[in-house]
């Protein structure tokens, strides 16, 4: 359940933030109580107990004085957690980002009261300037999660090893007039929750997987944990790989109406996407066939349907909006540089990074796809009630020459599945969002034996067979009908995809996001319309300090400041260049002057969501 940090006192955090600024909410097309309904609702991850959870010390060792709850806002806030207040929808007061929730184990089959990472934990920024705190709904968080799992595990191994932290933790837990019989099941089942922990942590450090490649604040090798955790943890550490290519946290706004998702436009379907990351995350999902449980997980399916539909909204691009560049913060615009920046991103971005949202251009068919197009149905058959979405490009990467670990890592990535027999979509017996022979999955008799084929399947694929699976599992016992599983499905085909390609996005609110790239190697837009060697080699994450006039954040250097290498393989800050140079390998656009650089990024700033579809545009062709 945890990977856990393998003895204490050796997790630098930075000194607590000031919790005391002034959080601004921009308009961003959610309601408040949508808004809190984002911050708290389940995916169906499992960090832990929710009575664990809370009654959980700091992993520190005081001989004076008395240690705080691992829970304090000033403790969660050193791992970059936002605060939040207690609410019906957070009744506990945890941060933003964390969610109790009641799952069955799907294993084990016990149904436990737990507290989990939810969607927001990643994908809720703030920009601090001054007294002010700009909240960024959607935005990038700055949270270190390894960090935050460290301190778990440190947290927990204290408590089981020292008697008088343990008494304090059952008092919590089961109450200070419990007899010793009871306090000793709960030191036994602490004692196996960590014996696993300790098992998988090992298991991780003999194949040294993330070795020299830590994420820091902010980001996630997401590709390779998802597979390490579900195909490794959970079904075969032979399939456990090294991950060296940490990605930033993205921004949400618009992403439910992509055509394909992730940075290496590896995924359509929104379903298999957010099963795949509650599973990354440690959502849990039973794996053997032989058991009455299998493909049952702990998955909130009702939770991620919730959440896509606040992401998305009710028509294209109509759901959470990108934010709008707050003058009274940050300063006003300057029109005549607009102007200018407008005329270079005509020139020097719109090929790639298409019309802006907010132009009537974006509306043009040219720059949509429809469900039923070859590329989006992966030879299935295309789903009954049609919808169209925004085409992003893509761009190979030797054009673009940005790093290349996140796309060819994925790539070159294959697992064996073993006794997790799933059938192909392409070959098996599938048909308009359901497979239409149910036996594959009903469970074998616990007491046969069974030969497994050596199946050798992409990661890629491999991951698409097993969340169409567990999503299927769960329609099925929900008795979906046609219509219901394609409304789950977000009215698209399970396509997969392992490019060799990046796919830029539109740059409306791409102020509120830094740092930049994919891998966050280049801290400002500034520095991302600069030649190579302008941008900084080495840099610190951690600070949400904003720098409104060159769009990133600070570079302060202090205690617990993560140390960005750019030099290191997956964290290279190069391509994406603006150069005196042949236009290829990574070169993309002239020589910029520094006043034009200055001229596009007040554009940026400028940028806005798109407005209501026009009556001329075809939402829905049923």
């Amino acid at each position: 359940m945890l990977v856990l940090l393998m003895g204490t006192g050796c997790i630098e955090l930075p000194d607590t933030p000031p919790l005391d600024k002034k959080v601004l909410h921009l308009e961003q097309n959610w309601t408040a109580d949508e808004r809190e309904e984002f911050y708290h609702i389940s995916q169906g991850t499992v960090l832990m107990k929710a009575d664990w959870f809370l009654a959980l010390e700091q992993p520190e060792i005081k001989f004076v004085g008395t240690v705080g709850m691992l829970r304090d806002d000033d403790y969660m806030a050193r791992f970059g957690f936002l605060p939040d207040e207690k609410s019906a929808r957070n009744p506990q007061g945890l941060p933003v980002g964390l969610a109790v929730t009641d799952v069955v184990l799907p294993v084990e089959g016990e149904r436990q009261t737990v507290v989990g990472l939810t969607c927001a934990a990643c994908h809720t920024g703030q920009l601090e300037y001054g007294d002010t705190a700009v909240r960024i709904d959607g935005g990038g968080a700055q949270i270190d999660v390894t960090k935050f799992q460290e301190a778990l595990g440190a947290s927990l191994m204290l408590t089981a090893k020292t008697p008088t932290r343990f008494r304090r933790f059952a008092d919590r837990v089961l109450g200070a007039n419990v007899g010793p019989s009871e306090r000793q099941a709960l030191k036994q089942e602490v004692t196996k929750v960590l014996r696993r922990g300790v098992q998988e942590s090992l298991a991780n450090r003999s194949k040294q997987l993330y070795d020299g490649r830590p994420g820091g604040f902010g980001r996630t090798d997401a590709l390779a944990k998802i597979g390490n955790y579900v195909f490794g943890t959970e079904l075969d550490d032979a399939n456990l790989d090294h991950g060296g290519a940490p990605v930033k946290f993205p921004q949400l706004w618009d992403s439910p109406w992509f055509d394909w998702s992730q940075y290496n436009g590896s995924i359509s379907q929104p379903m298999v996407r957010n099963i795949g990351e509650a599973l990354g995350v440690r959502a849990q999902v039973n794996l053997d066939p032989r058991s009455e449980r299998f493909l049952d997980s702990t998955v909130d399916i009702e939770g991620l349907h919730r959440i896509e539909n606040l992401l998305a909204g009710g028509a294209p691009l109509q759901g959470l909006q990108s934010p709008r560049w707050p003058k009274d913060v940050f300063g006003e615009l300057v029109e005549t540089r607009v102007a200018q920046g407008a005329e270079l991103y005509r020139s020097h971005c719109q090929k790639c990074h298409l019309p802006p949202l907010q132009s009537p251009q974006i509306w043009e068919s040219e720059n949509w796809i429809g469900n039923d197009a070859p590329s989006m149905t992966a030879g299935l058959q295309p789903p009954k009630q049609r919808r169209r979405y925004l085409n992003l490009n893509s761009v190979n990467l030797g054009a673009i020459g940005t790093d290349p670990g996140q796309a060819t890592q994925f790539f070159q990535r294959y697992v064996k599945t073993n006794r997790l027999v799933l059938p192909s979509l392409t070959s098996g017996p599938w048909n308009r969002g359901r497979w239409e022979d149910r036996d594959w999955y009903k469970n074998v008799e616990p007491t046969r034996e069974m030969e497994y084929p050596e199946t050798v399947l992409p990661a890629g694929v491999a991951l698409q067979r097993l969340t169409v699976a567990v999503a299927e599992r769960y329609y099925d016992k929900q008795d979906f009908n046609e219509d219901q599983r394609e409304l789950y499905n977000g009215y698209r085909n399970p396509a997969a995809s392992s490019r060799l390609e990046y796919r830029p996005r539109p740059l409306n609110g791409v102020w509120a996001s830094p740092p930049y790239l994919h891998n966050g190697s280049v801290r400002t837009i500034f520095q991302l319309l600069s030649p190579l060697e302008e941008r900084d080699r080495v840099f610190y994450t951690g600070t949400r300090q904003y720098d409104p006039r060159h769009l990133g954040f600070k570079n302060i250097r202090f205690r617990g400041a993560f140390r960005y290498d750019t030099s290191i393989e997956g964290n290279h800050n190069t391509g994406h260049l603006f150069d005196a140079q042949p236009l290829g390998d990574g070169v993309i656009g002239p020589l910029l002057q520094v006043d034009e650089r200055y001229q596009l990024i007040e554009f940026l700033k400028s940028l806005g969501p798109a407005g209501v579809p026009p009556a001329t545009f075809l939402v829905n062709d049923d």
